[in-house]
């Protein structure tokens, strides 16, 4: 609701996107066609926001590696507009892959700093470690009722 993504992808990826309802895009396995992404209501999401008890906002965290940098930057331009108070870090690819993969985290998943990581492999962003490999599509990992840092699948969620 707080994301035009029309505008994300039309301004901050040049016109190279799509919009997905989730974050299966409908070549992957457990894509549900039946689901439609929220519609852009930033007024709605401002409204949703109060309604949890954050009248004044809510103070959320932002990472991204130096690749999405654009991208970040108006997603969280975007998350403002709705009163969400965004702190945005870009990460070398390094220290990006050490926040959210399990397997690198430099501390446990419950005491990390984030909310928000906007991820993307595929072409330019395939993080390569070692002998592995990691691809995806341009999506967020959200917090949804769990520790900082660790993320959930939500409806919505892709771009």
């Amino acid at each position: 609701m707080a994301i035009n993504r029309e505008d994300l992808i039309c301004y901050a990826t040049k016109g190279n996107g799509v919009t997905i309802p989730a974050f299966l895009p409908v070549q992957s396995f457990g894509h549900d066609p039946d689901l439609a992404p929220y519609s852009f209501d930033p007024d709605k999401a401002s409204h949703l926001l109060r309604e949890a008890g954050y009248p004044e906002g809510l103070a959320l965290t932002m990472i991204a590696s130096e690749d999405l940098e654009v991208q970040a930057t108006v997603v969280s331009k975007m998350l403002e507009q709705v009163g969400l108070k965004m702190e945005l870090q870009i990460l070398d690819s390094a220290a990006f892959i050490r926040k959210i993969f399990l397997s690198s985290l430099e501390q446990p998943p419950e005491e990390q700093t984030w909310d928000i990581a906007l991820t993307s492999t595929g072409g330019s962003s395939t993080v390569k470690r070692g002998h592995e490999h990691h691809r995806s599509m341009r999506r967020f990992s959200v917090r949804e009722g769990r520790p900082r840092g660790v993320g959930g699948v939500q409806r919505g969620g892709g771009t």
